[in-house]
């Protein structure tokens, strides 16, 4: 039954409206789509039972992704304030294996026509 609410959803949210006419026929479809999904993909009440006790491990999961990303792109940029024009220090594996772990700013200057 969470696939079928996960549908409704999805279509009013590809509507963009709320009327009568787009529940009911939203319905209609729904169910429809849900019924195929039934029988044809192998969609049943305990695999969505089973993902709904996941569902917060997933959710978790993701947010673990999103925030290590976001720390490592503000860890890039905190604390360097470059001339204008300078290109950015190199961290690449490259540089890690020179033993300073960072590259100095080659001071290159971007002209722009």
């Amino acid at each position: 039954m969470l696939m079928c609410v996960f549908l409704f959803l999805l279509w009013l949210i590809f509507n963009g409206r709320v009327t009568l006419e787009i529940c009911l026929f939203g319905i209609v479809v729904t169910g429809l789509v849900y019924a195929f999904l039934r029988r044809r993909a192998g969609v049943s009440s305990r695999n969505e039972r089973r993902v709904l006790r996941r569902l917060g491990r997933y959710l978790q999961y993701g947010v673990t992704l999103v925030w290590g990303d976001r720390e490592g792109q503000c860890a890039d940029h905190e604390g360097h304030s470059l001339p204008q024009g300078c290109l950015p220090p190199c961290r690449g594996a490259a540089a890690g294996a020179a033993g300073g772990g960072q590259l100095p700013c080659a001071a290159v200057q971007l002209h722009h026509p």
